[in-house]
């Protein structure tokens, strides 16, 4: 007889049903035990859709089906060509599960429709790939100073990097070349704004306290060497699209806030304190 069989004895139908208090407690102390094995696999277990091998339902990873042609890499990019199931041909799994053929990347056609491998994937086969959100990826790299990427025309192996783009850089390794990177892709940057490079062209007066500033500026992106050379030309003659307030006009809405001390008009702490003169 093994240790402890006397309290875990079965029983057969129609035998009269007598739970001694050890074989109830024994019952109570394997669900504890079950509970803890539970929860210390959560803990150590590196959530799926971090580790690669992501949910198809979880976040923005979606299958996908490699019609590039070749076996790919994690963490290569490939085009949406169409989804895997039509609406028109298999209504019922078109609307059960997102699949996406997925093709080497076009610039024209793909440059804000691809989607970026978590898993390799063979040639013709199903596999998981991000269609948008933060994921590792390679970026080519020529000028560090640039924080958004862009496809690479019929390259499935690095994005690459640019001075505008809808791919944002969150983190890259320093230098030039082939480097490892983090980006964020599938949305648009914040309040759309992009880097760029501006030189004064035109206007008689930067402003004072009592004159609007009159000044225009050219700009062109982040990657120009000059006024007129490298990059693309933004504009010409512009002007701010709103102007600043006057020097009387933050005055007076610092004063309706109430914010005075008896030297003059202070702002919230950490920011400039402005004297009336």
């Amino acid at each position: 007889m093994t240790p402890g069989s006397d309290i875990l004895q079965k029983v057969k139908p129609g035998d009269p049903l007598r739970i001694p208090a050890r074989t109830f407690n024994a019952f109570v102390d394997a669900a504890i035990d079950h509970q803890h094995r539970q929860r210390s696999s959560q803990t150590t277990a590196p959530p799926r859709s971090m580790a690669g091998d992501a949910s198809p339902n979880a976040g923005n990873v979606v299958l996908i089906r490699n019609d590039s042609g070749q076996d790919r890499q994690r963490f290569e990019i490939l085009g949406i060509d169409a989804p895997v199931f039509l609406p028109a041909d298999h209504l019922e799994e078109f609307q059960r599960q997102i699949a996406l053929a997925c093709v080497v990347p076009v610039l024209d056609e793909h440059a804000d429709r691809f989607v970026i491998l978590s898993e390799p994937v063979r040639a013709g086969a199903i596999g998981r790939a991000w269609a948008g959100g933060v994921c590792p990826v390679q970026v080519a790299v020529d000028d560090e100073t640039f924080m958004f990427a862009e496809l690479q025309d019929g390259d499935a192996t690095a994005l690459k990097a640019a001075s505008s783009g809808p791919i944002t850089i969150l983190w890259i390794d320093a230098g030039t070349g082939i480097k490892w990177a983090i980006v964020r892709f599938g949305s648009a940057p914040a309040a759309g704004l992009v880097p760029v490079k501006v030189w004064r062209d035109g206007g008689t007066t930067d402003g004072s306290k009592t004159q609007q500033c009159n000044r225009t500026y050219r700009v062109r992106t982040i990657d120009a060497t000059g006024p007129s050379t490298g990059g693309a030309l933004l504009g010409t003659n512009l002007a701010p699209k709103k102007p600043p307030p006057r020097a009387r006009q933050i005055v007076r809405s610092i004063q309706s806030r109430r914010w005075r001390n008896r030297y003059g008009l202070l702002q919230r702490p950490g920011l400039r304190a402005l004297r009336r003169e």
